[in-house]
């Protein structure tokens, strides 16, 4: 990517805010409904919910779930529990929609989650799954993020 689509691209996303970026997640959520997409949905929300990354789902157990929380997932990055979250009834009665296989709540691969998300935003606007994440630190856990740090969170894509 040249240096003047680095740039389009940081200053693209220091545009967003909380806001619009919560309304993005409002419509792909609609959409993953409408498509019958209910482990992606399901995906979404937890993330949305507890801000768990997306390398990590893998690590969510039905043991992990006690509703209304979410407790005990270990986050592979830093090899520490996520802290106790609270879920909401819509999340939980999706969970409950999904056969369990085995212990694993979900079992998707990580680039076929994406596309699907990339489905069901269908050109409508830019959005990186890497940013619910960001959404969550802002909107769920409230910690302050420095506005010259937005462009560093969300173009830090080793995260899984």
């Amino acid at each position: 990517m040249s240096i003047v689509g680095k740039i389009i691209k940081v200053s693209h996303h220091l545009c967003q805010t909380e806001k619009s970026l919560e309304q993005k997640l409002e419509y792909l959520e609609a959409s993953l409904e409408e498509n019958g997409k209910t482990e992606d949905l399901c995906m979404v929300q937890l993330m949305r919910e507890t801000g768990i990354r997306l390398g990590d789902l893998e690590n969510v157990l039905w043991d992990n779930i006690q509703f209304p929380y979410v407790s005990g997932v270990m986050a592979k990055k830093t090899r520490s529990l996520y802290p106790v979250s609270q879920i909401s009834e819509k999340t939980y009665d999706l969970l409950k929609q999904l056969k369990k296989k085995d212990e694993m709540v979900f079992h998707r691969i990580p680039a076929a989650f994406q596309a699907t998300v990339r489905n069901a935003v269908g050109g409508e606007f830019d959005f990186n799954i890497y940013s619910i994440r960001w959404y969550w630190l802002k909107a769920v856990a409230k910690v302050k993020i420095p506005e010259a740090d937005h462009g560093y969170v969300n173009l830090n894509h080793t995260e899984e």
